[in-house]
């Protein structure tokens, strides 16, 4: 009787080893006796054995699926530990796809993520040696991808040319796939990308009891990406708000020192004068001390403006309310006039982005008012869908934008920044200037 079963396996389980060899044992027994024994115990035996070869078979098939289940999960476990180590997304990515490779015997791997306008892009593609493919290796079927990103639903494909729904596909007709697995990415309920594999040699080597364990496999990659991109967000957003501080620090030091820093040096002449008027000239010293006073106030106006800047209270009021008062009182004393367009209705921001619109276009008219000799300054809000645009328009002198970079418009870069928005400007020397923001708001129901 032939020994269909391979003996070597039984070397991993000592129980099934034993089993084994009580097997072989009573074979030999059974053959030895053959010439001497029953013909019906014979045939009786044999049945006996048969069936226990085929019991163990089944014990063999079914230890031998635990232990690719189990090389799975401890795999899926190494892996979850790898997104909380110090690699970084690219090295984690590559472990993903080659323990993809491995434990699902697929020859090449991808893994595609969807941009913001919806293309399609590799961020890693590895073979079974472990190596990255080159652009001239990449070859995928965009038929299977594309189902799989419509219906959000894992495709697995035992057979590309006989199975209908992609026999006649062009990149499986002309690139002979056979085997196909894809599964979506999904993070925060939202579909970025699939993790794809194929074989071009074999049929079958993909079966749908690997889905569970390819979802958990998707799922780590999801996570990796998402942690990868908000690590890189709370970078850039660190970086900005350093640049914005320094800028800041740049612009106070400005402030203070142009609008103070005069004014105590004039304070304090005016001390040294009247003092040495007070005893020969007693009314002369007092004109000059009411002189010292009107310094004085300026000085304390102009620190307290510094201070409000820091962080406005009147944005208590809100931004339209407390923008309209503020360019007001500087019609009322500039020889810039100011009109100021609003919106008819404006969404509650969060105090972030208030705030800094506010500081932004204070920053723009104040320069308007220091440097442009302007007569006219128009400052208008717009509120479109996902955001909103705020424009400084004034018939100044103008000037080169390549030329300038000073702190107050520093400040208004890494504040637009800092909202994730975009900032343009336009100007030329005698044709005024434009400066144009556009940022996103975070809307609620109630409006202000």
């Amino acid at each position: 009787m032939p020994r269909q079963i391979d003996a070597n396996f039984t070397h991993s389980n000592p129980v099934l080893e034993t089993i084994w060899e009580n097997i072989q044992q009573l074979e030999d027994v059974i053959q030895s006796q053959a010439s001497q024994a029953d013909i019906g115990f014979i045939s009786d035996t044999s049945d006996l054995l048969e069936a226990l070869q085929q019991q163990f078979q089944i014990i063999k098939n079914q230890s031998e699926q635990n232990a690719d289940r189990l090389s799975q999960f401890e795999t899926l476990i190494e892996l979850s530990n790898l997104l909380n180590s110090g690699l970084n997304v690219s090295q984690v990515l590559e472990k993903i796809i080659d323990s993809v490779v491995l434990l699902t015997g697929a020859e090449r791997a991808y893994l595609m993520l969807q941009d913001e306008n919806n293309r399609l892009n590799i961020a890693i593609a590895r073979n079974w040696n472990k190596a990255t493919l080159s652009e001239d290796e990449v070859k995928y079927s965009r038929t299977v991808i594309d189902g799989v990103l419509q219906t959000g639903k894992a495709r697995v494909i035992s057979n590309a040319q006989s199975d209908t729904s992609t026999q006649n596909a062009k990149s499986v007709v002309q690139l002979h796939f056979l085997s196909i697995f894809c599964i979506p990415l999904i993070s925060q309920d939202k579909i970025i990308g699939v993790l794809y594999a194929d074989n071009n040699h074999e049929q079958d080597v993909f079966s749908t009891e690997n889905i569970p364990v390819l979802t958990a496999f998707a799922s780590q990659a999801a996570i990796a990406l998402e942690n990868a991109h908000l690590y890189e967000q709370i970078k850039s957003n660190l970086n900005s708000l350093d640049t914005m501080r320094d800028a800041e620090r740049r612009r106070l030091r400005n402030d203070l020192h142009d609008g103070i820093g005069s004014t105590l040096a004039a304070i304090n002449l005016g001390l040294d004068r009247t003092r040495s008027l007070i005893s020969n000239n007693p009314g002369r010293a007092a004109e000059v001390l009411l002189e010292v006073k009107s310094d004085v106030q300026q000085s304390i106006a102009v620190i307290r403006q510094v201070i409000e800047e820091l962080r406005p209270p009147e944005l208590e009021k809100g931004l339209l309310v407390a923008l309209r008062e503020r360019f007001e009182r500087f019609n009322s004393f500039e020889t810039v006039h100011i009109e100021f367009l609003e919106p008819p209705f404006l969404p509650r921001l969060s105090d972030h982005v208030a705030a800094n619109l506010y500081l932004i276009a204070l920053e723009a008219v104040t320069n308007v008012i220091r440097h442009a000799h302007a007569t006219e300054c128009r400052v208008e809000f717009i509120v479109y869908e996902t955001g909103i645009r705020l424009s400084v328009d004034d018939n100044g002198r103008g000037f080169q934008p390549a030329q300038v970079d000073g702190t107050g418009v520093t400040s208004i870069k890494q504040r637009v920044k800092d909202l994730g928005g975009s900032y343009s400007i336009d100007s030329n020397p005698s044709k005024g200037t434009y400066l144009l923001i556009e940022a996103p708001f975070v809307k609620v129901n109630s409006i202000t």
